[in-house]
């Protein structure tokens, strides 16, 4: 699957047409190297990938360079799906890679001018040094006591050009640079973009610690969405602005609209009274008049938003991945399915009747009528 071969990349959009994250390449030594890069534009249907757009940062755009525009976009835009897209660029990326980083010697006055800076920031901060001196990893301690590694890739022409930084934030750290600066600014607008996501991560950590999450499991600090459980077979995905953590966030509820129509209304009832001075858990739980489930108090039963099919959330298929998108409207039972397994489960039923390209038949756990269109 994507997400264990490319752990680093998440889905940017709900219909999964941006990605972005972090890609894996190893130089000459062994050493792992991490790459931000950003692909949108990707088609919902595999077969070719020529439409999609990539991005990424200076480092790996640099390494790009030897190659030209028309092999690179010839050896990606063939691909049949985003999985094969990115396996050809760590092939082709990590060949550069490898070429660049064992020609690469340090220069003197490179490794004198680190050390001093390093002597400046502090070497308790200091995870990880390239032995090549072209990146190095340094460790940060927010406020809220959570920890942040940073990934700083210096280019040949350090200091005099900008260095890339990568950290796991909910938008890109672009540095302000200018000649005359290094580790110690670097630190410096790091340490203020940690400061200015305080109240956001506190928000958030809330919701992980006192709520059932289902997705994203272990979320990364870039996450701003959570989808908490709300039983019942329903789940809610709000979505925190990180500019205004506090104000009411995006919302989408899934499950039988049975169930989330009185739900959903409660809270736009709720929305000109969000008081942006409580935590986004207590304003949602004010909202919906109820307690959110958490983990240890609530049964997996009743808060699973798995197919009751298949027993998983999130399938692969060829033309992409889908979650269970269609719910039994019996309000005693509100099961969740994929539409390709409740297809199939229909068509093997001898009660099932179709109308044009619509199966109907019977929910596999109540028997409550049931409909799902075919090939959709």
């Amino acid at each position: 699957m994507l997400c264990e071969e490319f752990p680093l990349l998440l889905p940017e959009s709900l219909d999964l047409s941006v990605y972005h994250g972090f890609l894996n390449l190893k130089d000459c030594q062994g050493q792992q190297r991490k790459y931000w890069i950003r692909v949108e534009n990707i088609p919902k249907a595999a077969g070719s990938m020529r439409g999609a757009i990539l991005s990424c940062d200076s480092e790996l755009r640099q390494l790009l360079k030897a190659l030209t525009p028309e092999t690179l976009q010839g050896r990606l835009g063939d691909s049949p799906d985003l999985r094969v897209y990115l396996l050809e660029l760590q092939e082709l990326a990590g060949r550069l890679l490898q070429k660049s980083s064992c020609t690469y010697l340090p220069a003197h006055d490179l490794y004198t001018k680190l050390m001093e800076e390093l002597d400046q920031v502090g070497w308790y901060r200091l995870e990880h040094l390239d032995p090549s001196l072209r990146s190095l990893r340094l460790r940060f301690t927010d406020a809220g006591g959570r920890c942040h590694s940073v990934e700083v890739s210096f280019p040949a022409n350090y200091p005099t050009a900008a260095p890339t930084c990568l950290v796991d934030l909910p938008e890109a750290l672009v540095l302000r640079w200018q000649a005359g600066y290094g580790l110690q600014q670097i630190a410096s607008q790091v340490e203020a973009r940690l400061e200015s996501y305080q109240v956001l991560w506190d928000g958030l950590d809330d919701l992980d610690a006192n709520v059932w999450v289902l997705e994203p499991e272990q979320a990364p600090r870039a996450a701003t969405h959570r989808r908490v459980a709300l039983g019942g077979h329903t789940s809610l995905t709000l979505t925190l602005n990180p500019k205004a953590p506090l104000q009411p966030p995006d919302f989408h509820f899934m499950g039988a609209e049975s169930k989330v129509a009185a739900l959903r209304s409660k809270l736009l009832e709720y929305l000109p009274r969000w008081n942006a001075s409580r935590l986004p858990r207590l304003n949602l739980e004010a909202a919906l008049q109820m307690p959110l489930p958490a983990r240890g108090t609530s049964e997996l039963e009743d808060v699973s938003s798995d197919c009751a099919i298949c027993y998983a959330y999130n399938i692969t298929m060829d033309d992409g991945e889908y979650v269970p998108e269609h719910n039994c409207d019996n309000p005693g039972c509100g099961r969740p399915y994929h539409a390709c397994c409740l297809r199939e489960w229909l068509q093997a039923n001898s009660d099932t009747r179709q109308s044009f390209n619509v199966l109907f038949g019977a929910c596999p756990y109540c028997s409550a009528p049931i409909s799902v269109k075919l090939g959709v």
